[in-house]
């Protein structure tokens, strides 16, 4: 019985080491007009199987996701007032993967005018 209990945590803690040593680390930093830092932009990752993986940027514009596992994500960054940029990844490694973003200036034809 006792083998069988040390038998069981060992495996569980291997598995959990796996699972922890396959993940796969996405940061930067998301910046904007004039390299002003853009807090609390929106950062998704989409995988093959449509799971999404989502984060915000902190007050440094930096950002950090931590995926399950290598393949290709469609990447897509956004922030009020700026253009969404969106990009493929393909993650091979498990090495951390470091993506900086500048977004430009969403610019429209019409404007409103408030007084």
């Amino acid at each position: 019985m006792i083998l069988k209990i040390k038998f069981l945590i060992v495996f569980f803690l291997s598995v959990i080491c796996i699972n922890i040593g396959l993940t796969q680390v996405v940061v930067g930093k998301v910046i904007g007009l004039n390299n002003h830092v853009l807090i609390n932009a929106n950062v998704i990752l989409i995988d093959s199987n449509k799971n999404v993986f989502g984060t915000i940027t902190d007050e440094k514009g930096l950002y950090f996701l931590d995926l399950p596992s290598s393949g290709k994500y469609s990447m897509a960054c956004s922030y009020v007032g700026y253009e969404t940029k969106e990009t493929i990844l393909i993650i091979n490694s498990a090495d951390s993967l470091k993506i900086d973003l500048i977004l430009n200036l969403q610019i429209e034809g019409s404007y409103i005018i408030i007084t």
